[in-house]
């Protein structure tokens, strides 16, 4: 969360108007030995009559973080008709065409969300989540 709340203070700060146009959500992972331990559960070291609890990186990164970006373009996108009015000194060619410039947030889903990947369950999940 961190790191991305700061690449968008940092983008912003960098455009040359002072704000954000776009925002694509592309972040995407399949690790083969988390799915290999999703789809055959091993006992856990602590109690061999329970599985143990299956790694959740895939999701944390596909879905989670996902979110975390939809919800920070939510905050910044609006934003820039403000940033650019305070800029408008930096680039004077903005501030005649701020208020119509179009905003978007792009989420890439996967064709992994409407046909399951063969050994790729939580791929497959996550990316269901998002299409």
């Amino acid at each position: 969360w961190d790191s991305q709340v700061a690449f968008f203070k940092d983008t912003a700060a960098a455009s040359p108007h002072g704000g954000i146009d776009i925002v694509v959500a592309n972040a995407g992972i399949s690790r083969p030995v988390d799915n290999s331990h999703f789809e055959n559960p091993v006992a856990c070291a602590d109690d061999p009559d329970a599985p143990a609890r299956p790694s959740t990186t895939t999701i944390d990164i596909n879905i989670t973080a996902a979110m975390h970006t939809a919800h920070l373009a939510m905050f910044w996108l609006p934003r820039n008709g403000g940033a650019n009015k305070l800029n408008a000194a930096r680039n004077a060619t903005w501030q005649a065409v701020d208020e119509r410039r179009d905003r978007c947030l792009l989420l890439l889903g996967s064709v992994a969300g409407l046909v399951p990947f063969v050994e790729q369950t939580q791929y497959t999940i996550s990316k269901h989540a998002i299409t």
